[in-house]
């Protein structure tokens, strides 16, 4: 997540709490009021940021944890969420997420591109006389390309660790 710090620079959400729902509808209404689609975002955060999202089905008479009839799992979790403007959120834990940041990107505007010079190569993996199948090393160097930092993506920050 480190280099999407430098480019997603507009729709700042910054506010000094606790997580909560609300959070989420400010940044998804961000990046609608300013053009960009809000059907397929993904939410980039810490474990301790998505336990609190996972906890917001404890509360109240409308939990967010749907479990199927036949189900024989304990526990729940949540891997997805609709925010009120209909946006529709897919929960991405990534440890490495400073604990008071979630992003709130849009993959329909992030490419993923190989390094100038560094395209992909074929090689040679090393393999013993006893092993029977055969077994190749792919090496090449990716970088991301961020459309539209300032209007397409959101990040909600100073949330409470």
């Amino acid at each position: 997540p480190g280099g999407l710090f430098t480019f997603v620079t507009g729709n700042l959400i910054t506010t000094g709490g606790v997580l909560s729902l609300d959070h989420f509808n400010d940044a998804v209404e961000a990046i609608d009021s300013d053009g960009a689609p809000t059907s397929n975002l993904i939410a980039v955060m810490s474990s301790n940021q998505a336990r609190r999202v996972s906890a917001f089905s404890t509360s109240g008479t409308n939990p967010m944890v749907v479990m199927q009839p036949n189900s024989t799992t304990i526990g729940g979790y949540i891997n997805s969420m609709t925010t009120d403007l209909g946006g529709n959120l897919r929960i991405l834990v990534d440890n490495n997420m400073p604990k008071d940041c979630i992003f709130v990107i849009n993959p329909d505007f992030i490419e993923i591109n190989y390094l100038a010079g560094r395209t992909l190569s074929d090689l040679d993996a090393t393999n013993s006389a006893a092993d029977d199948y055969v077994s190749r090393r792919l090496l090449t160097e990716y970088s991301f390309t961020i459309k539209n930092g300032t209007t397409a993506h959101a990040l909600i920050s100073g949330l409470t660790v």
